[in-house]
């Protein structure tokens, strides 16, 4: 029978503890962030004696304004599953956008600069259905 042979096992002595890392570099100083300008605000006042709603579509007012200000709305409509071969209605998500309106004679202040970039508006401008001024600095409207 093979005769089994052992090899001794040497356990060697722990190894000295690692040296402590080297602190971090301070950080730079931080860069005073750069002034934001305010956004300047205007007034819209209705010339007509009937109430005037605008709609601020999508590509007008929220391109100018940089953000989407549409509102996110839920709408079922008529879909066709392929797997039973019917139609069903299914869930849509939209963002419809917003729109304000204006009493008759009556000023509305305070609005985004935005505003005048929305087809509506501008054409009601022209039209002289509307008139606007834009506010001074640190006010949030003209007169009402």
């Amino acid at each position: 029978m093979a005769k089994a042979t052992t090899t001794p096992v040497v356990i060697a002595p722990p190894a000295p503890p690692a040296p402590p890392a080297p602190p971090a570099p301070p950080a730079p100083p931080a860069r005073a962030a750069a002034p934001v300008a305010p956004q300047r605000t205007v007034t819209l006042t209705n010339r007509r004696a009937q109430t005037l709603p605008l709609t601020l579509e999508h590509d007008g007012y929220c391109r100018a304004l940089g953000t989407c200000a549409c509102v996110p709305t839920l709408f079922q409509v008529p879909g066709y599953v392929p797997s039973t071969q019917t139609r069903a209605m299914k869930n849509d998500d939209r963002r419809v956008p917003i729109s304000i309106t204006l009493l008759p004679k009556a000023s509305l202040s305070g609005l985004p600069e935005a505003v005048l970039a929305a087809s509506q508006v501008r054409s009601a401008i022209a039209r002289d259905e509307i008139r606007y001024h834009i506010d001074p600095p640190g006010t949030s409207g003209g007169k009402e």
